[in-house]
């Protein structure tokens, strides 16, 4: 692997961000530089996030009769399980509970993998803090979640 890749994508980053910011951020707010630091490290900690080996983020479901469209923020393949990642820009909340689109999510990549166990992590881009929302699926959930027919 070449030790220069990682440096190089940074400086890339820093060296977008900074056009963006300029195009488009708060330039003339006096929070400027609060605004712009916070930005900054967001967008590192996301980066981070989507680093390794990730699956497709798109996933079809069938509920009912009914063909739903779900999407994740980021599934990571892990050494030895899968992880759902739902990112948020503020801080977790104190109980991080899953919503059903959540729900539907996790049973969907429980479906698609099934040799592998797929965990559900909620991620603060702001602190970096994480919370295991899920380990297994709902079973209400499970039972209305049927794959798609391909073609």
């Amino acid at each position: 692997m070449n030790a220069a890749a990682p440096a190089a994508r940074t400086s890339e980053f820093d060296e977008q961000f900074e056009l963006r910011w300029a195009e488009q951020g708060p330039v003339d707010h006096p929070h400027n530089t609060v605004y712009r630091s916070t930005a900054r490290q967001m967008l590192r900690m996301a980066q981070r996030e989507l680093m390794g080996e990730n699956l497709d983020l798109s996933r079809e479901a069938l509920v009912g009769t009914r063909r739903v469209l779900l999407q994740a923020d980021n599934i990571r393949v892990g050494e030895s399980q899968i992880v759902v990642q739902r990112l948020k820009a503020g801080r977790l909340a104190k109980k991080e509970t899953q919503r059903t689109r959540d729900k539907l999510l996790f049973a969907a990549v429980s479906r698609d993998y099934p040799t592998k166990p797929v965990v559900f992590e909620h991620v603060s881009l702001l602190t970096g803090d994480r919370a295991i929302g899920a380990t297994k699926s709902d079973s209400k959930i499970t039972d209305e979640v049927t794959a798609v027919p391909p073609g």
